[in-house]
């Protein structure tokens, strides 16, 4: 997205990618092609403030993780001390006094 100068006028271009190929619209001069533009900046800003919350989100998500994990290891530390067994990752079992 971008303002050219020619000669005493000032065009607004917008470039994306259609495919392979590189595709440039034409938006023109005047209040339209300010209004575009200043809609174009501020589609720009959300995707980048969408981008930032993203990261934030897989931050928080990491940290959920290694909480979960903590919590299953306090539990199996519990239920082995109250004597239950568990084979291979299935269901948690008392154990027959014997």
């Amino acid at each position: 997205m971008a303002w050219v100068n020619k000669g005493k006028k000032r065009y607004y271009y917008r470039s994306r990618r259609v495919g392979a190929r590189v595709v440039r619209d034409y938006f023109g001069t005047g209040a339209i092609a300010e209004m575009a533009a200043h809609l174009m900046g501020a589609l720009r800003e959300v995707r980048q403030r969408q981008a930032r919350g993203a990261e934030r989100l897989d931050g928080a998500a990491e940290s959920y993780r290694r909480f979960h994990d903590l919590l299953d290891r306090a539990a199996a530390a519990h239920l082995l001390a109250s004597g239950y067994y568990r084979h291979d990752r299935g269901p948690w079992r008392k154990r027959r006094d014997s």
